[in-house]
């Protein structure tokens, strides 16, 4: 199927200004669907997730501030050392970290250590758990899927057993080694699912440990009434934790950190959640102040953001409205399969082009999606490293207002002509196999090459196609240009030096035929 369009949902978030004062501090909201359970191994849907996060704590978590996000240290004392050219990650522990209380603990603090992190990184390969997000790590840790391996074989998994991937040096470093350069699998490590888990309590409340959850993280859960509401209260075991940013220059982040610098968190000791599947009930639950906090469902967005903006009678009610764009697109496709706009024949393939190039967004975001939605600019969401809110505007701009401008697209050069360079020089392959630079189209066998030099071909491909729906020029010239020995970095042997780049941008521009 091809893509027709891509959209961005805009969330409209409503928080009540004229709830009476509780003691504790209370905040009530609902969920639109029913959670599953606490236990953030097997837990795969968003609302389970939403209460595990505030249970469990993971080694490192957001600067939502930020723009775009970025990571940040949480019970780490940094982010990890990452060496090996991307293979092994190094995380040191903040001390002093302790458990919420359990009469497991019989009485005393429980404190965090890098063997629990451990232990919860072994119960995503334990067969019997199922975990959804096995592949977080599957085919990743040295020695993991050989663990889990066994253990199908065996029927038990042997959490006592030593696996290579996983060390733990000491109380505090936990050392993960990749089999593979893998610079994104740090971002496992924000996330719910590798949040700290005490054994004994796992062990103790089998068959269902996500009914007894017991984390390190702000809240610990209080009241559970399955599909029907749960109660959550601030973990008096919960460490010092001092609200902190980097707001940048946005105005509206600037707001956000001066309200909330330097306070003490949570802000809050309770939180009650309702299960509430219509959206008429909930709805209609925040306006009579049965709840604190809402997400605007579809059908209200006109009435409570009548133009974009927080209707009068809602802010004189007190209370206050936030639109944002959420790190998520919605996608549009074609049938391929469909007697009128499949195929792949060259006329069926102009027929979606010119239907998508129709397209009203207009329409879509303002009538189906009730003004809901911003236009993608690319693949790339808002608030998103590489997201450009200009990049397809800036194409259009140019093509309608300077009809003479050319713009070029060149493709990559071909990796393999790299490997020619290097092929016969003893310092490049001393490199190559020492460092590992770009395994498979540099150091591994001719099969590995050809699947490397297949792929370098269909991203050239898809460039070309890209550029012809964007009516742009493409240069097919450069694909085969030689690199000299002179061209390469003494570093890796693989990236130009500033020579190359000179070479490559002149190359480049006298194939341009500009």
């Amino acid at each position: 199927m091809r893509l027709l369009h891509v959209a961005l949902f805009a969330a409209l978030v409503l928080f009540a200004g004229n709830a009476p004062a509780a003691t504790p501090k209370t905040i009530r909201t609902a969920f639109i669907i029913a959670e599953t359970t606490f236990d953030p191994v097997v837990a795969s849907d968003l609302y389970s997730n939403t209460i595990n996060e505030a249970i469990f704590d993971p080694l490192l978590t957001y600067d939502f501030l930020a723009r775009p996000v970025k990571l940040v240290p949480n019970t780490a004392a940094a982010l990890p050392e990452v060496t090996e050219q991307g293979r092994v990650y190094t995380f040191r522990l903040k001390p002093g970290i302790h458990f919420s209380p359990d009469p497991l603990f019989g009485g005393k603090p429980r404190e965090l250590t890098a063997y629990d992190y451990a232990y919860t990184l072994k119960r995503l390969y334990d067969p019997k758990n199922r975990s959804p997000w096995l592949w977080y790590v599957e085919g990743k840790i040295i020695g993991g899927d050989e663990a889990g391996a066994a253990a199908k074989a065996s029927g038990k998994f042997d959490y006592d057993q030593n696996i290579a991937g996983i060390e733990t040096p000491d109380r505090y470093t936990l050392r993960i080694r990749l089999k593979d350069t893998d610079y994104n699998f740090i971002y496992i490590f924000a996330t719910a699912q590798t949040g700290a888990m005490a054994r004994e309590v796992v062990e103790k409340y089998q068959p269902d440990p996500g009914s007894h959850p017991v984390g390190t993280g702000p809240f610990r859960l209080a009241e559970w009434k399955r599909s029907h509401k749960m109660v959550l209260e601030a973990n008096p075991n919960y460490r010092e934790h001092v609200y902190e940013a980097d707001p940048g220059s946005d105005p509206k982040m600037i707001a956000i950190h001066q309200q909330m610098k330097g306070k003490k968190l949570p802000l809050v000791q309770r939180v009650e959640v309702t299960v509430v599947e219509e959206s008429q009930p909930r709805w209609l639950a925040f306006l009579n102040g049965e709840t604190d906090y809402a997400n605007t469902p579809l059908e209200f967005v006109g009435s409570a953001f009548p133009g974009g903006k927080l209707a009068p009678n809602l802010a004189k009610a007190g209370m206050n409205g936030q639109r944002f764009v959420e790190t998520d697109l919605v996608y549009t496709f074609f049938n391929l399969d469909h007697p009128v706009v499949g195929g792949v024949t060259p006329e069926k393939v102009a027929l979606r082009r010119a239907i998508a190039d129709g397209y009203n967004y207009h329409e879509d975001i303002n009538i189906i999606r009730n003004g809901g939605a911003v236009k993608a600019e690319s693949a790339v969401p808002p608030g998103v490293q590489g997201y450009d809110a200009n990049f397809r505007t800036a194409i259009n701009t140019l093509k309608a207002g300077l009809p003479s401008a050319k713009i070029l697209v060149t493709e990559v050069v071909r990796v393999k002509r790299v490997y020619d360079v290097g092929r016969f020089n003893l310092g490049c392959l001393l490199q190559w196999n020492v460092f590992q630079w770009c395994d498979s189209a540099l150091r591994n066998g001719s099969t590995q090459r050809n699947q490397a030099d297949a792929r370098n071909i269909e991203y050239n491909n898809a460039l070309r196609t890209a550029s012809a729906q964007l009516g742009v020029l493409f240069d097919d010239d450069v694909f085969e240009w030689q690199f000299s020995r002179g061209n390469l970095s003494d570093i890796d042997c693989f990236h130009p030096d500033l020579s190359g780049q000179n070479a490559l941008a002149k190359a480049t521009y006298d194939a341009s035929r500009f």
